[in-house]
């Protein structure tokens, strides 16, 4: 009876040990996760601005007209959006956000090779290619964009989310704005003597910066209740429209 007593003993402090680490080991992930997403965002912050910056300008390099222009800064956004309205509707489909992202953000950052090379290449269709490659990255952006916003969302608490997305921001502007501050002193620089060699260094960085976006995303911890991307088939278009009045969102919505 006495051994038997001292087994049952020895077995409770081992469960509760179980249990802290558990604890423990989840509050690493959670950490781990915030730390993860703002690195993303600096990384991201750089391809982002030295994309919006310095597409049209080497346009212009390209010798494209008003019109060109014209549809270089507002075609690849509306693919991006449109992307997004079609991709909700598929995205539940897929086992993993983390691998779905990651493949996405893979893909924008192999688009910056032939967004450089093919004009260089291809002189007479530089400007539709550098349209079509600008396009590609943005539906590209489309496609992940509404599973990575429902994902950070899972992983950052509710009761941090005003503070940490306010220095998510704070952040994006940031690095946004030395980026986009060094690839134009690397243009005014080098362009004297080699204009393409200075496009070449500027959209290489921002390549570089989307693959090292790919590895902090990768790092993220995902487990069962996060992996999974949620369906949409719930809400309608037509719903959300009708009740537009009568919720929060939708209150946002229509004041965007």
């Amino acid at each position: 009876m006495e051994l038997k007593h001292q087994e049952k003993d020895v077995g409770k402090p081992q469960a509760s040990f179980s249990l802290f680490d558990e604890k423990e080991i989840e509050e690493t992930h959670h950490r781990k996760n915030l730390t993860g997403i703002l690195l993303e965002t600096r990384a991201s912050s750089v391809t982002q601005n030295i994309a919006e910056k310095f597409l049209v300008p080497f346009a212009l390099v390209l010798n494209a007209s008003s019109f060109a222009i014209s549809v270089l800064s507002t075609l690849p956004q509306l693919i991006g959006a449109l992307t997004q309205l079609f991709s909700v509707k598929i995205l539940h489909t897929f086992s993993s956000r983390k691998k779905l992202i990651a493949a996405c953000m893979f893909l924008q950052s192999i688009v910056w090779l032939p967004l450089f090379l093919i004009p260089y290449l291809f002189p007479r269709v530089g400007v539709a290619s550098l349209i079509v490659a600008y396009c590609l990255f943005y539906m590209f952006g489309g496609f992940f964009i509404p599973a990575w916003t429902s994902w950070i969302v899972t992983l950052v608490p509710e009761d941090l989310r005003g503070r940490f997305f306010g220095r998510k921001h704070q952040l994006a502007g940031r690095y946004g704005f030395i980026a986009a501050a060094i690839a134009g002193y690397i243009l005014s620089v080098i362009s004297e003597t080699n204009v393409w060699l200075a496009y070449a260094v500027i959209f290489a960085a921002a390549s570089v910066a989307k693959f090292i976006s790919i590895l902090y995303v990768l790092r993220l911890h995902e487990d069962q209740t996060t992996q999974k991307i949620p369906s949409f088939e719930s809400g309608t278009l037509k719903g959300f429209l009708v009740h537009i009045n009568e919720t929060s969102f939708g209150k946002y919505v229509l004041y965007m």
